[in-house]
């Protein structure tokens, strides 16, 4: 080799060798594995039961990562999941945040949340748990510079811990459930963006409570016209409330800004668990739907005629011509004869509709609002899809109240078949469901979210000082309302039509009580105890299963200062596109307004009453009651004495010096006032005016003549309100329909 071809050489190895180790040099340092982070609930995994859960999904990723996130809920005792899906599409070296609400089940107080992308090596699980005593409060931006630390509440009622939210918490539906307060300054809500104003004015209509940092008297950006408290110091909307704190956040006063909220579940604070239907809303949908199974005459009729007609007929009938040879066209012919006619007549059992709906609209000042049940048969083995507007959420859990795997044919309920698990997919132009499907069966979807410019009833009431109550009613939409239903503190009116635009007075006597078989009452020829199969009746749109499904959530469905109405209609469906529009189904439509005090008095229909803390977080002294929880087992079989903490707001303007007094069902059997510094016993007197026992050795719970009164001393009465602490007898039956009230003496 000569001497300038091997420097050539050299000098091309030294380039090579530099630009190498350049390359080297400037290479990016190698990243850590990719990983996925879970976070649920708020406060370290708080949710409430029956409420959705935020969950938040934070990826990095190390490498590209594409595939879809499946995020689901395991429950005790529930063998099913009901998994939500995300599509992602994940840069190496880069970080996505997804966030996701899903329902929960009302009788379940601990789950585990579980995310994963399949095949890609990522998945995390956490477990959430409900305290029953730790109010989440929730800051909006500028509120303040730094989270607080978490406060002692008054009265025992737990400690209030306090969450900075951010853009994607303020604009998932749901995600703001399990807060009880949300505070804001001074601007109000006028820096949200719409779909954050319209979450958060939802969720104080739905119970939430909202604290304007500043002094009262200016308005309030962003909330309604009907929802701006002036100079109140308070004002009630709807079962939510709004509140001035006069600036005490931006000084740090947080106990002057949080007021406990109500935490308490249904079915741990009185004995009324609640009033439902005798058949599931799942095989109602089903019979709306088209889901039909051939009557077992029908089948035996269909079987002996092919055994008859491949057997004995046909023998002799061929015998006869001489023409035995024919049998083996015949049986095969006969055989095609009778699949086609099995076919023809299967279809048309699942003829008459193949998707059906329940949904309940709630409309107000703060927007409106749908939940929506979706039914499907599939004819011939293809999936049911249901696609959802764009902002809504959907779920396979299809109730509350617990698991509900199976449906019973509407034709005979002890014949059952599983119904269809579904597949949800969040996108951003619309929220899909899929449900896989065998031939003729059936799938169920739950989907809900915010409606645009939908309007539904109007009404108002207004207490007097002789127990009754009376107000209007009018129908907003251009449709019939069929069935209107005025309810306040148990006690109902209705049963009559409303017209577009027509508005009629409603009232409801003093002397109406409660009533004992079902509170809605006006319906009560709907609910299905006399239809066959617990159906409800095809004459009436009531469906009946489908209001108490949405009642189940609540623990106070009828609380005293709530006025609810509600009427139905078949003329309406959801906004959701089942490859076509649903035809057949039921909608409700309901609103909820603030019972109003006739001027100069403070009866008891118009004293709002919220459910603070139910058994699980309100001592007891059990061993002062033992005689009581010995008599309990002995007279009643099963039983137990409980706690709970209430409070009641008197209406705006009431007079502070009238005497109030609590009317306390016979399942009470103590009761505590809270004076601003201690729980003070309250003397109860019965009917006769005789002062009750302070520890009872037995008590019937369902006996009115064990109702009681207890007078509420001034001191007791706290810038217009009252906690009470009552100890009741949960003897697991029911039901009870006298509940606590409070209003003026006499």
């Amino acid at each position: 080799m000569s001497p300038w071809v091997r420097r050539a050489l050299t000098a091309l190895a030294a380039v090579v060798a530099l630009v190498a180790g350049g390359i080297v040099g400037f290479a990016p340092p190698a990243s850590a594995a990719s990983k996925l982070t879970l976070v649920a609930g708020y406060s370290g995994g708080d949710f409430r039961p029956g409420h959705q859960v935020p969950v938040r999904v934070v990826i990095e990723a190390d490498r590209l990562i594409r595939g879809t996130l499946q995020v689901h809920l395991e429950f005790t005792g529930v063998d099913e999941v009901y998994p939500v899906s995300v599509p992602v599409d994940i840069s190496g070296g880069t970080t996505k945040e997804i966030l996701v609400a899903l329902p929960t089940l009302t009788s379940v107080q601990r789950a585990t949340v579980v995310a994963g992308v399949p095949g890609a090596g990522l998945s995390a699980e956490v477990d959430i748990a409900y305290s029953g005593d730790v109010e989440l409060v929730g800051l909006l931006s500028g509120v303040t510079n730094q989270v607080p630390q978490p406060l002692a509440l008054p009265a025992d009622l737990g400690s209030a811990h306090f969450e900075q939210l951010d853009d994607a918490e303020l604009t998932t539906v749901g995600a703001l459930d399990p807060l009880g307060t949300v505070v804001t300054g001074p601007e109000g809500l006028a820096a949200l963006s719409p779909e954050a104003r319209s979450n958060v004015l939802t969720w104080v209509g739905q119970g939430g409570h909202l604290v304007v940092d500043a002094v009262p008297g200016g308005r309030i950006d962003g909330l309604p016209e009907e929802w701006q408290p002036n100079e109140a110091l308070r004002l009630a909307v709807e079962r939510g409330e709004v509140r001035w704190s006069g600036g005490a956040a931006a000084a740090g006063r947080w106990d002057e800004v949080v007021e406990p909220t109500p935490l308490a579940l249904p079915g741990d604070v009185s004995p009324t668990p609640g009033f439902f239907g005798p058949t599931s809303l799942a095989t109602v949908l089903g019979n709306d739907s088209g889901l039909r199974l051939p009557t077992v005459r029908w089948l035996l009729v269909f079987l002996a005629g092919y055994v008859l007609l491949v057997g004995p007929a046909l023998f002799f009938t061929l015998r006869r011509g001489g023409r035995r040879r024919l049998v083996w066209v015949a049986i095969p012919a006969i055989a095609v004869i009778f699949a086609a006619g099995a076919f023809a007549v299967g279809s048309d059992l699942r003829a008459g509709g193949e998707a059906a709906h329940g949904t309940i609209v709630h409309t107000g000042p703060g927007g409106a609002r749908a939940e929506t049940y979706v039914g499907m048969v599939s004819r011939s083995g293809e999936d049911g899809r249901a696609l959802f507007p764009a902002g809504w959420s959907a779920s396979g859990l299809t109730s509350a109240l617990g698991d509900v795997a199976k449906i019973a044919f509407p034709q005979d309920p002890s014949t059952q078949q599983e119904i269809g698990m579904a597949d949800v997919s969040l996108g951003g132009d619309a929220t899909l469901g899929e449900i896989g499907l065998d031939p003729g069966g059936f799938g169920l979807l739950t989907g809900w979210g915010p409606l645009e410019e939908t309007k539904g009833l109007a009404v108002t009431a207004v207490a007097g000082p002789d127990g009754s109550v009376g107000g209007t009613i009018r129908n907003d939409t251009d449709l019939v309302m069929e069935d209107v239903l005025v309810m306040v503190a148990g006690r109902a009116w209705g049963g009559q039509d409303l017209a577009p635009g027509e508005e009629i007075q409603w009232s409801i006597d003093a002397n109406r009580q409660p009533s004992s078989d079902v509170p809605e009452e006006p319906w009560s020829d709907a609910v299905g105890f006399d239809t066959p199969n617990g159906l409800p009746s095809k004459d009436t749109p009531v469906g009946y299963t489908l209001w108490t499904e949405s009642r189940a959530k609540l623990v106070d469905s009828y609380p005293p200062g709530l006025v609810v109405a509600a009427g139905w209609t078949r003329a309406w469906s959801p906004p959701v596109d089942v490859d076509g529009p649903i035809e057949a189904g039921r909608a409700v439509f309901t609103t909820e307004a603030v019972v109003q005090a006739a001027p100069g008095s403070i009866p008891d229909a118009a004293v709002r009453r919220e459910y603070l803390r139910g058994s699980g977080t309100t001592p007891v002294d059990k061993d002062r009651f033992k005689d009581l929880i010995d008599s309990l087992g002995a007279d009643f079989g099963s039983g137990s004495v409980e706690g709970a903490v209430l409070r009641f707001t008197l209406p705006p303007g009431a007079d502070p010096t009238v005497s109030l007094e609590a009317d306390l069902p016979p399942y009470v059997v103590a009761a505590e006032a809270w004076d601003g510094s201690e729980w003070l016993p309250l003397d109860r007197y019965n009917h006769d005016g005789d002062l009750l026992e302070a520890t009872p050795e037995s008590q019937d719970p369902y006996n009115d003549a064990n109702a009681s009164t207890a007078p509420i001393p001034p001191e007791m009465v706290r810038d217009g309100m009252v906690y009470l602490r009552l100890v009741l007898i949960d003897s697991g039956g029911g039901p009870v329909v006298h509940e606590p009230t409070v209003g003026a003496a006499g």
